[in-house]
């Protein structure tokens, strides 16, 4: 006899759980999330780092939670989630002092989700592009509004919605059908990234800054993009979606999700390491707990874990076909492996040449660091990355920094007159290197991104007075964080290429959110479509599938959304 009881019970409690179980509930429910670890929502934690008074986020920092149905479904901002939007989305200072800022572009409005187009800011963005190549200006202005006629509502209805059969056209996909009226070549789904950009504009600057701010996905110079993400991460670099901060941290995205679901009765449990999922005759029956307590499913169960613990760990006795396990140890893994970390200080960076002169530069929600040598990134970055080693760093970084606190967008996050920045580097996945190796590139780290921080702001090197602390992690201690995280890769191991994307998540055979010969299983988490972790529309689109097969309310409608 099981010693407790749900009509749905999590198999994890990272964020595609917490961004799903609130829909069950809501269906009159009886809802129990399991999570292995101390904190609820996978990414989305939030920690005193790099020290005690600071609020740093060790993994989830770039946010487009907002574009989420569920801040509407949930009424997440009675649950105390606020976003700010900064004036400035990206910029990026060169080494000869030059700078270039993309502005938000875009109101949005949290009740509704809506978000509309300002023309006069996207209009300033092209005049401020047009000092380094007026044809790319002119480029930067059509593809505005091509986006806002065509690709917006394609996009979303695409990434909310499970993915479509092979043969069967996306709503992206369907864009293509008509490129002179979209704006989209066909021939970009075949081009690696950072060729589509050299495509489509001239200036090595603007190729770079999108370049690695679209990076933040997971994906090398060389990998072919899916062509809706490719388009999501473009517009995101050009202000058109917006990247918000999190008023307290990121964990406060968790927070206001498990409250929401304790008022509507559904029950979370921390500390509580799921050892097996039970399965009878075919069907999925519940949970066992690494103390062997048993919990019971009584409609279904919801895996939010990595493919590989769920074929592997959870679904052992479970005879799961050898080829379906051939396909998910052949995935690539080896992406979104980063040196990530949280450095305190007193002052703001002085920011050298033209960013140094502006007075604003600086409270965008991302800036990126490092020259425009276009041919170096997309020949040599991914080797080099990948081949970090004690005492051997690439001879040029390409980093991001973000800060909440330098213009006041988010005070909480730090003591009174004090800031916290988050930077990022690309690194080599875990299974690299030793564990002593890994403890050393650890001590390496914050002197070595903090040497080059100050190459672009001279009070931010890592002797200077300005800095109080740092705390940087490296893929191995991601991947010691959460077993979810592959090679220490933030996207569950499972990289965002074209061909491990959509219909193909994370491989055909488990593409549907299901396991084959298993009812009343369902899966969800960033291993799955769409894989882009802070939207959670992969949590969506479990609770989509279900709901078509166990005719439950379908909010989409009763909202009048088209997705």
């Amino acid at each position: 006899m099981a010693d407790a009881s749900f009509d749905v019970v999590y198999a994890g409690g990272g964020y595609g759980a917490l961004m799903s179980a609130p829909y069950f509930a809501m269906n009159n429910m009886s809802v129990g999330v399991f999570e292995a670890t101390r904190e609820l929502g996978g990414g989305s934690a939030s920690e005193p780092r790099p020290l005690p008074g600071f609020v740093g986020n060790p993994h989830f920092q770039v946010i487009v939670t907002h574009l989420a149905p569920q801040v509407q479904d949930f009424k997440l901002w009675e649950k105390g989630l606020k976003f700010v939007f900064p004036d400035r989305d990206l910029e990026m200072v060169f080494p000869d002092g030059k700078a270039l800022s993309i502005f938000h572009c875009t109101h949005y409005d949290m009740e509704t989700g809506l978000s509309k187009f300002i023309p006069e800011v996207y209009e300033e963005n092209c005049k401020r592009l047009e000092k380094f190549n007026p044809r790319d200006a002119e480029r930067l202005f059509k593809l505005y509004d091509k986006a806002e006629r065509h690709w917006l509502l394609a996009m979303m209805q695409e990434l909310f919605s499970p993915p479509s059969p092979w043969g069967e056209k996306a709503p992206f996909e369907e864009l293509l059908d008509n490129p002179e009226e979209s704006g989209l070549d066909p021939k970009w789904m075949f081009m690696p990234y950072i060729e589509v950009l050299r495509d489509m504009f001239e200036s090595e600057k603007f190729q770079m800054m999108i370049f690695r701010m679209s990076m933040t996905n997971g994906q090398y110079p060389q990998d072919i993009q899916p062509l809706v993400l490719m388009s999501l991460y473009l517009l995101v670099c050009l202000g058109a979606i917006g990247v918000p901060h999190v008023v307290g941290g990121s964990h406060q995205v968790a927070h206001s999700l498990q409250r929401r679901l304790a008022d509507l009765g559904g029950m979370t449990f921390v500390n509580c390491a799921v050892d097996k999922i039970l399965v009878e005759n075919g069907k999925a029956k519940g949970i066992k707990l690494v103390d062997g307590t048993e919990i019971e499913a009584k409609k279904l169960v919801v895996a939010n874990i990595n493919p590989h613990q769920l074929i592997f760990r959870m679904l052992r006795d479970f005879p799961i076909s050898d080829e379906i396990k051939r396909k998910l140890n052949n995935v690539i893994s080896a992406r979104a492996t980063l040196f990530w970390g949280n450095v305190a200080y007193h002052e703001r960076p002085n920011w050298i040449g033209e960013a140094g002169a502006d007075p604003g530069y600086g409270q965008a929600s991302y800036t990126i660091i490092g020259d425009d040598d276009v041919d170096y990134v997309a020949n040599e970055y991914q080797y080099q990355c990948q081949h970090v080693r004690p005492g051997n760093w690439p001879p040029k970084l390409y980093m991001f920094a973000s800060s909440p606190t330098g213009f006041g967008i988010d005070p909480t996050v730090a003591p009174p007159g004090k800031q916290i920045a988050l930077l990022e580097e690309y690194g080599p996945p875990a299974s690299a290197m030793s564990e002593r190796e890994w403890i050393q590139l650890r001590r390496e780290a914050g002197p070595k991104i903090l040497e080059e921080w100050a190459k672009y702001a001279p009070n931010m090197a890592p002797d200077s007075d300005n800095i109080i602390g740092w705390d940087f992690d490296t893929p191995w201690d991601c991947l010691h964080r959460h077993q979810n995280y592959r090679e220490g890769s933030w996207s569950q191991g499972i990289g965002q290429q074209a061909h491990q994307w959509a219909r193909f998540r994370p491989i055909p055979e488990l593409s549907q959110y299901q396991v084959p010969g298993i009812e009343n299983l369902f899966t969800t988490g960033n291993a799955y479509h769409s894989g882009i972790g802070s939207q959670a529309s992969y949590a969506y689109c479990t609770y989509k599938k279900v709901a078509e097969k166990m005719g439950l309310r379908k909010f989409w409608e009763e909202a009048g959304r088209l997705y």
